[in-house]
């Protein structure tokens, strides 16, 4: 025996001497040399037990009988680590069949050991954690053998080890093979793909729920005990027929009635439930309350958060219909238990009080509206006080002055104060319900006053540019509403312009249609898609805090569709936007009006005698101006009691009086009056409205009345008016 390859040696016992001989390999195997032409039994002693007497019994057998040999053992090397080797031996013959000797091979396997010993402890760190789960764990093989159950699995299954790895499943469980279970099985193994199944296991007497996902040696079968949860599921279906046994009474209540599980999944409905909502319970059953029906998930959240607290909870939620519409519901929830007392349900008792809140809210806003009328008329009156001064006022310098562009100032602050005066009345209507006025209004001249506005108001940086033909039909509408109208597209169109811009204001008659057509477009920012929609919503505003109301496009809507109009909007970022507004047409074309033509004459006093009686010095300075300019004689009062006094001591040919005073008001003034002079004429000025001069309206006294603020013209007409109507006075 000779040579040498590494990792390997030969050998060879002579039966007959028993003289073992290796080949040179042996040094490199071992580390250092072996003694040679020794007995094979003094190198097995050397061999340490139990490994020994397995060696030497396996050799003896070979030499007698010729039996092979294959030995794994572990030897020391020469550095003093161990050397795991392997001992192979095949006996040789002669021609009689007698054993002559045994020739074998020595090899070193330490590392092949190693890497095996190396796996299995793999494999025991993978099944200890396998073996850890509280799911039970199933390997089966291709030819359906169980090949791996962890202790979870062995526990579900009832089997130990023995009874279970190797054996076909179908053979264990033959019950399996028409289940759930077995088709799911099939299917994975089959197809390749992963399947599930719940059922009841009757062999076991068990729930299970099963998932089976293919591997390459064949599927891995994942098993959970669920027989709590369905008993847990079967109890709430349990209750939940306890209720349905109840439906006719449920079913005849008026009020909407649900069940749902604690995890807010919904087991019933009643049928004022499926009436009010519109849902059915096919519909609603199985899926989360919470999710479906209602629109204000955190306060949703938050009933929930109490009634697991108390176990009851009372209040308002708002509910989603099918269709979208939204209910407000008066709510009483409560924690249904089971047969041992253990929480497993809410029963829901729900009440819609839409109709009741809305006519609630009805009556608040019309008590609201009440105290609103009631403020608004204390502040007209004195509003009215204060603008009657200026009105007056810049009348009379605006007759008196020569310089155009004073005049023309003039002329915008007798406008202004025109505007406020109806701005305060359309106040006055809202807060009484009234309706504005409906008369025929000129367009042109109206679109005319809203440019001098926008010039004298916007930024200089704005331009302000006007494309009204010089003739336009009418309309018939309130005048204060469209001015309002206008202002507003007119202000939102400068608002647009931060930076300064063109605003155009134009109008053209759409024959065809019979409309008369207005636009205000500007070159401002624009609005993009998500603006857009939304421009017309009230309280929607894109302008900063403390700067809109969202009110203005909102109501002017509203006033242009009472008007029987439409207004539309078109706009893109960077591009402007166009505000096009609709009115139907009433009157036939007409030209523009010649300044003062269709307004009466005033004709002038004759030197009869007025007394003026109001409590605001400069409304009676202003009027006492106006009179005796006009050719009357005049004698002021502060209140009543002065009025009275002066009467006393002369004569007058008309009394022109404010019917709200303080101390001695214009009615019991009037009335005291009336008593020293009963066919005096009367004018009756106020700042709020006509109705307070009504109870004067008498057959043996009639009165007109004057409303704060009037113009020069509306005083001397409405005096001259009195007098005039004096009996005899056109002898």
């Amino acid at each position: 025996i000779a040579g040498r390859v590494a990792g390997f040696a030969g050998w060879s016992i002579d039966a007959t001497t028993g003289v073992l001989e290796v080949s040179d390999g042996i040094e490199d195997i071992r580390g250092f040399a072996v003694g040679r032409g020794l007995h094979w039994t003094a190198t097995v002693n050397r061999v340490q037990e139990p490994v020994r007497e397995v060696a030497r019994a396996q050799i003896a057998r070979a030499l007698r009988s010729g039996e092979p040999i294959d030995l794994t053992l572990t030897l020391p090397h020469a550095a003093g680590h161990p050397v795991v080797i392997r001992l192979l031996g095949e006996a040789v013959r002669d021609e009689r069949g007698e054993v002559v000797r045994i020739d074998g091979a020595y090899s070193d396997v330490t590392h092949v050991v190693a890497a095996e010993r190396g796996q299995q402890r793999r494999e025991q760190k993978v099944t200890a954690r396998l073996d850890q789960m509280a799911v039970g764990i199933v390997f089966v093989s291709r030819d359906w053998r169980f090949t791996y159950v962890n202790e979870t699995g062995q526990q579900y299954l009832q089997k130990g080890l023995p009874e279970l790895l190797g054996k076909n499943i179908w053979e264990v469980f033959p019950q399996i093979a028409d289940t759930e279970f077995g088709r799911a099985y099939r299917r994975a193994m089959d197809e390749g793909v992963s399947a599930s199944a719940r059922d009841y296991f009757e062999p076991l007497g068990a729930w299970f729920e099963v998932r089976a996902y293919p591997i390459e040696d064949g599927i891995a079968v994942q098993v959970v005990d669920v027989s709590d949860d369905q008993a847990t599921m079967l109890q709430l279906e349990e209750t939940a027929r306890r209720l349905r046994a109840q439906a006719a009474l449920l079913d005849a209540a008026r009020d909407s009635i649900l069940v749902v599980t604690l995890d807010e999944r919904i087991l019933y409905c009643n049928a004022s439930m499926e009436r009010a909502s519109g849902w059915e319970l096919a519909e609603l059953k199985g899926h989360r309350v919470g999710d479906l029906l209602y629109a204000d998930r955190p306060a949703f959240d938050s009933a929930r958060r109490a009634l697991q607290v108390t176990g009851h909870w009372e209040g308002e939620l708002r509910r989603r219909a099918k269709d979208g519409r939204m209910m407000l519901m008066d709510c009483r929830w409560q924690v249904m238990s089971d047969d041992q007392g253990t929480p497993s349900s809410v029963f829901a008792v729900e009440s819609d009080i839409t109709e009741a809140r809305s006519a609630e809210d009805q009556r608040y806003r019309e008590q609201r509206l009440t105290s609103l009328g009631t403020l608004a008329g204390g502040i007209a009156h004195d509003l009215n006080n204060v603008l009657t001064p200026i009105l007056l006022g810049a009348q009379l310098l605006e007759a008196g002055e020569t310089d155009k562009r004073r005049r023309e100032l003039l002329g915008t602050i007798v406008s202004g104060a025109k505007r406020g005066a109806q701005l305060i009345n359309q106040v006055l209507q809202f807060a009484r319900g009234e309706g504005g006025e409906r008369r025929e209004v000129d367009v042109a001249a109206l679109l005319r006053e809203v440019a001098a506005l926008a010039r004298e108001t916007l930024p200089k940086t704005v331009s302000v540019e006007m494309d009204v033909p010089g003739a336009l039909p009418h309309v018939v509408g309130d005048p204060t509403q469209l001015f309002q109208v206008l202002v507003n597209l007119v202000t939102n169109a400068g608002d647009a312009m931060p930076g300064g811009g063109r605003m155009t204001v134009s109008a053209r008659h759409d024959r065809p249609g019979a409309r008369l057509v207005l636009q205000v477009t500007d070159t401002g920012t624009g609005m993009g898609p998500e603006t857009l929609p939304r421009i017309f919503e009230p309280f929607f505003t894109t302008k900063e805090r403390g700067r809109g109301t969202g009110l203005g496009l909102s109501t002017s809507l509203s006033i242009v569709r009472a008007h029987q109009g439409s207004l539309e909007v078109d706009s893109a970022p960077g591009s402007g936007s166009a505000f096009t507004l609709r009115l139907p047409v009433v009157a036939a074309l007409r030209d523009d009006p010649v300044p003062g033509a269709g307004r009466p004459e005033v004709q002038q006093g004759r030197g009869e005698r007025v007394l003026i009686v109001d409590d605001e010095p400069d409304v009676r300075r202003f009027a006492d101006e106006v009179l005796r300019g006009a050719g009357y004689r005049t004698r002021v009062a502060e209140d009543g009691s002065s009025a009275i006094r002066l009467l006393a001591e002369s004569e007058v040919d008309l009394l022109l009086i404010d019917m709200m005073m303080p101390g001695l008001g214009g009615a019991e003034t009037v009335q005291r009056i009336t008593e020293l002079v009963p066919s005096l004429p009367t004018v009756a000025m106020s700042g709020y409205d006509a109705d307070t001069a009504t109870h004067l309206r008498r057959e043996e006294h009639p009165a007109r009345f004057l409303a704060k603020p009037f113009s020069v013209a509306d005083l001397l007409t409405v005096v001259r008016g009195a007098l005039d109507a004096r009996p005899g006075a056109g002898e």
